[in-house]
């Protein structure tokens, strides 16, 4: 995509000529006289949210189209102590790609994208009375100012892929500029075998039980987990869908009016089945010339079932002091349960994997 050729250089000081004058070394910056060229190609999409299909959330998420991004560099980046800053301006094309050639000085600079806000409609699920039902609301997309920053270099190429986050009519009549962000991690139960570990007795060499047979409870990251997310502020409370990643974790932006602010917050989920290996003890039998060491063992046993949120609320008020500033849940809230024979025993205090990976690790 072409810069437009007839750009303005959109300083403080060029405003102010209109007012009160200006110094000659203000006003005769010439940017493109800078051999340096930074490319930036990059993408915009936006989330009209999700929708429920068989049983899982399916995210639309579109392309944003012919529409216009203004790119920005400080002036003080070309000379310094100049004001304000220089625009170029392009747009999108069908698949939401633009592409720029800036001038930039020899050293690595910021650009800051702003893309033009647009209006449509935002669709979500919430439960009402137990049950699923769609809610939908006329937003304006707007670009996160958060994530909307690049660095650039003479002679090298930046990818900026952004996507557009939302806010309600009712939020931005309200005053609603600033974004707080809400991420978690979405944990679901698992048990894991430890065999029994032997060693030659080190006085008679005859063999002895060092550990016995266990199996322990954890939590593992939940991944693909569909939620349900009801965020309240300042006295609107408003419904979000977000579907964990490989990691078991999720993100959402929730419109604010200023710093700092409470949010309070309430997370359900979607069920969704599956295969747990679970393990069933099993009295160990001995040949008549053996010595039994230890008397039981485990036995690794396929159930079919299905996870879903535990009847414990998973709930609480997230608080923000400055932007920027994230704030992180922690939830163990995934239980399995099997379509036949019983529940696999776990406790909530349970560790996480990696914690227990480093129980092992101290007791090596």
């Amino acid at each position: 995509m072409n810069i437009l050729h007839d750009f303005k250089a959109l300083t403080a000081c060029a405003f102010a000529l209109l007012v009160a004058s200006c110094s000659e070394e203000q006003t005769s910056l010439d940017v493109n006289s800078f051999p340096g060229k930074a490319q930036i190609i990059g993408s915009l999409a936006y989330s009209e949210g999700t929708v429920l299909e068989n049983g899982q959330f399916k995210e639309l998420i579109k392309p944003a189209a012919d529409k216009e991004v203004c790119l920005e560099i400080s002036n003080s980046a070309y000379k310094t102590g100049a004001a304000g800053v220089t625009t170029w301006k392009v747009r999108t094309d069908a698949q939401g790609k633009f592409e720029a050639t800036l001038p930039v000085p020899s050293s690595s600079t910021t650009v800051t994208i702003k893309p033009a806000d647009f209006t449509g409609y935002f669709y979500s699920v919430a439960k009402e009375n137990n049950k699923y039902v769609a809610d939908t609301a006329f937003v304006v997309y707007r670009m996160n100012s958060s994530s909307n920053t690049k660095s650039v270099s003479a002679n090298q190429i930046t990818f900026a892929d952004l996507t557009y986050s939302n806010v309600e009519e009712q939020e931005l009549a309200e005053g609603y500029t600033e974004y707080a962000t809400l991420t978690g991690r979405i944990g679901m139960n698992k048990t894991r075998y430890y065999a029994a570990v032997t060693a030659p007795n080190p006085l008679t060499q005859e063999p002895m039980l060092v550990s016995a047979p266990a199996i322990k409870s954890y939590f593992d990251n939940a991944p693909s987990v569909s939620l349900l997310i009801k965020a309240t502020y300042n006295g609107y409370t408003r419904n979000y869908n977000c579907t964990t990643n490989t990691n078991g974790m999720f993100s959402v932006d929730i419109p604010v009016k200023e710093y700092p602010c409470d949010i309070t917050y309430e997370i359900d989920a979607l069920p969704f089945t599956a295969t747990y290996t679970d393990y069933e003890r099993v009295e160990k039998k001995w040949a008549a010339d053996e010595t039994a060491l230890y008397t039981y063992d485990y036995e690794a046993v396929a159930k079919e079932g299905f996870y879903a949120k535990q009847a414990t609320a998973v709930n609480g008020t997230a608080s923000y002091t400055i932007q920027g500033q994230p704030y992180e849940i922690e939830a163990k809230m995934m239980i399995f349960t099997p379509y036949e024979g019983t529940a696999p025993a776990y406790t909530a205090t349970a560790p996480w994997a990696e914690d227990l990976d480093k129980e092992e690790e101290t007791t090596l």
